[in-house]
């Protein structure tokens, strides 16, 4: 048996996979079906059925999946139900909830002033932030450029804890030409708090 990795992190649930390997000592030239089922504290799953046929291997990989909302351990092993009874060792994962995570890191600014060329514009600016969120989740969020001036909405998803960059670029215009600007990220679909950056791109160079 072989146990997922142990999971530390938002469960909205999350799922684990556990691995097990079904024997047979040998195949009937007619085939040989083998029934078993997952089985664990408090659980027992559906009987499913295993077919070897003449020239297989003798072992084959089965998987089952759990879904699991709340901490604490998860124990599942392999029942085998026919030809014959037997049970695979124990295998077991450790979950530790949390409560949903997401945090934005400061926002940057890079300029390109190769988009410069029409008069009275600015150059394009290009935002971005790290946010990291601590488990299987989707986001919405809003770019919002001067309190409204422009409002750019977008959504990420994410299958675990980790981070995700997020990314807006503000085409070459009069907007960008008007000096102090300011930007905030907006988190629309959670509570979290977002971040805002006041700053005031360079002129574009002169013709």
């Amino acid at each position: 048996m072989k146990a997922p990795e142990n999971y530390t992190g938002y469960c909205p649930p999350i799922t684990r996979v556990f691995t097990g390997t079904v024997t047979v000592s040998r195949i009937d030239p007619a085939g040989t079906t083998v029934q078993y089922r997952w089985a664990g504290p408090d659980f027992t799953g559906p009987t499913q059925t295993l077919a070897f046929a003449a020239g297989d291997p003798l072992s084959k990989e089965v998987t089952h999946t759990a879904q699991i909302a709340d901490d604490g351990t998860v124990q599942r092993w392999i029942e085998i139900l026919s030809p014959g009874t037997a049970a695979s060792d124990t295998a077991e994962v450790q979950v530790d909830c949390e409560p949903l995570s997401i945090v934005a890191s400061s926002i940057r600014v890079a300029y390109d002033r190769s988009a410069c060329g029409t008069p009275g514009h600015g150059p394009a600016v290009i935002i971005t932030t790290a946010v990291e969120v601590n488990g299987p989740v989707r986001v919405e969020y809003e770019w919002e450029i001067n309190e409204g001036r422009q409002v750019t909405p977008g959504a990420f998803e994410t299958d675990g804890p980790g981070t995700v960059t997020l990314s807006h670029r503000l085409e070459s215009s009069p907007l960008t030409a008007e000096g102090l600007l300011r930007a905030r990220l907006r988190f629309t679909s959670h509570t979290a708090t977002g971040r805002v950056l006041d700053f005031s791109p360079p002129p574009c160079p002169s013709a």
